[in-house]
Parts: structure tokens; C-alpha cells; sequence
């Protein structure tokens, strides 16, 4: 086992979606820190990016826990 990393956001301008820069962003970052030690990545995401996670290749955990997070914005 080695080293982990998180990748909270990908955010691609709604006019250029769909084009596959999203996927090479993340191909970029996966890239990056695998020649840098890095052995696993998670993928924190809403319901509605999961299937673009699942489609670069992210799936559920080894225990096969999927995981949502939550905020709240305090300032409305």
C-alpha cells in the first residue's frame, strides 16, 4: 500500500462539455501523481458526476462503500 490522493473537483465550462476535457484532465492528474508515488485516488462526487467518475475508470471501494458528502453553506 502507498500513498493516496483525493480529487474533490473537475470543472469543465458548460459551453466546451462533452468534448472529452474532463476525462483528460483527469488523465492528466492520474498521470501526475502516479510518477509521483501516489497508489490509489478517490473520487469525492455528487450522484449526477458519478457516471463521468465511473467512466474514467473510478468505482465504488474495496469494500465496496459508495461515499456522499455533504455541506451546508452557513452564510445564506
Amino acid at each position: 500500500m502507498g500513498l493516496t490522493a483525493s480529487v474533490h473537483d473537475v470543472v469543465v465550462h458548460p459551453s466546451v462539455q462533452r468534448r472529452g476535457i474532463g476525462r483528460k484532465i483527469l488523465e492528466k492528474i492520474t498521470r501526475v501523481l502516479h510518477t509521483r508515488g501516489i497508489y490509489d485516488i478517490s473520487a469525492l462526487c455528487t450522484g449526477k458526476e458519478r457516471p463521468f467518475f465511473q467512466a474514467c475508470g473510478f468505482g465504488d471501494d474495496a469494500m465496496g462503500a459508495t461515499t456522499m458528502m455533504y455541506t451546508r453553506n452557513l452564510y445564506k
